[in-house]
């Protein structure tokens, strides 16, 4: 096999990798770390997107920082799949984030964040860009971050974000990728509240690999509402139902629908579970804790795959308002 089709072979099976899905070449998304979960506290409520929040803004909910007194808001994730033992593959998948906001005037914020996926190589011979044998190869995803939200009434807050991408499947390749979105918050007495959060993710130029080699980002459109209820000082609950509608490429559309539910003790300790149906599958379960005091957040989920080919995935969120 000349390294031609060595490469793109590779390419294809390191996006698949990267996807923790299984290994169809004419439908895999490239980027799948733009979906891996980034927020522990969201993620034990059936992985769902923009529910209110008050932690990790930049990657949850941009826009619920204004339901807060924080000026600056620092964050940290770590994660790791936990990919079944094959002769192919060696090291761990691992992703991390980090992300920082600062709030100023009362109405505008700017976040900085960065994500970053790999760990892994997957043996065989290949070659680089320059036409040099290597052994193995090690693909790796990271996108550096950048968010502005603005609130445009006390209910109502809108935002943009937008990446700059490196892939190495193999070969290097570069692209941006952009967000929009909006969040409404109905405060229905002084003990409940409804949030409702719209946002179109992750559009942009298709990343190249290659002059043949060129996939289009997995856009997609999100949808979430969430109820949150105090009984009391003691007691709080909030449950959410969302959806995403990954729209491209399109010829690997995904329909995702998200449920979860979280109960809060003293506003200091959290319980968590949920579920995700996903088709093309991507469904899950999802469970976590998570614990607050002064202004320090730190979240724990364990998101378990409900297909063959799937990878359970451990997750760690440690965040910081001031």
């Amino acid at each position: 096999m000349n390294n031609k089709k060595i490469i793109g072979a590779l390419s294809v099976l390191a996006l698949s990798l990267v996807s923790v899905l299984p290994l169809r070449a004419q439908s895999s998304r490239p980027l799948q770390f733009l979906e891996t979960p980034t927020d522990a506290r969201t993620a034990a409520m059936g992985n769902v997107t923009l529910t209110k929040t008050d932690r990790n803004y930049l990657y949850t909910n941009p826009a619920s920082i204004f339901n807060s007194d924080a000026k600056w808001t620092v964050t940290a994730t770590g994660l790791t799949h936990m990919i079944p033992k094959n002769d192919m593959l060696s090291g761990n998948l691992l992703f991390g984030s980090v992300t920082a906001g600062y709030r100023f005037l009362d109405r505008h914020v700017v976040y900085l964040g960065y994500r970053y996926q790999g760990g892994l190589s997957i043996k065989g011979g290949s070659s680089d860009q320059w036409g040099t044998n290597k052994r193995s190869t090690a693909p790796f995803d990271m996108a550096v971050d950048m968010g502005y939200a603005f609130k445009i009434s006390d209910a109502l807050a809108a935002y943009a974000s937008g990446s700059f991408i490196q892939s190495y499947t193999g070969r290097v390749a570069y692209t941006g990728a952009f967000s929009i979105g909006a969040n409404y918050l109905l405060t229905m007495s002084e003990t409940s509240d409804l949030n409702l959060g719209l946002r179109v993710a992750d559009f942009g130029p298709s990343i190249n690999y290659s002059t043949k080699d060129a996939f289009a980002l997995p856009s997609n459109a999100q949808l979430t509402a969430d109820y949150g209820c105090a009984f009391n000082d003691q007691h709080k609950v909030r449950a959410v139902i969302g959806g995403k509608y990954y729209f491209l490429p399109a010829n690997a559309q995904v329909i995702q629908a998200n449920v979860g539910a979280e109960y809060t003790l003293y506003n200091i300790a959290s319980l968590r579970a949920g579920f995700q149906y996903g088709t093309k599958d991507t469904s899950l379960w999802s469970a976590g804790l998570g614990a607050a005091f002064s202004g320090i957040k730190l979240d724990f989920a364990y998101l378990g795959a409900l297909n063959k080919y799937g990878a359970d995935r451990l997750m760690l969120t440690l965040s910081y308002d001031f």
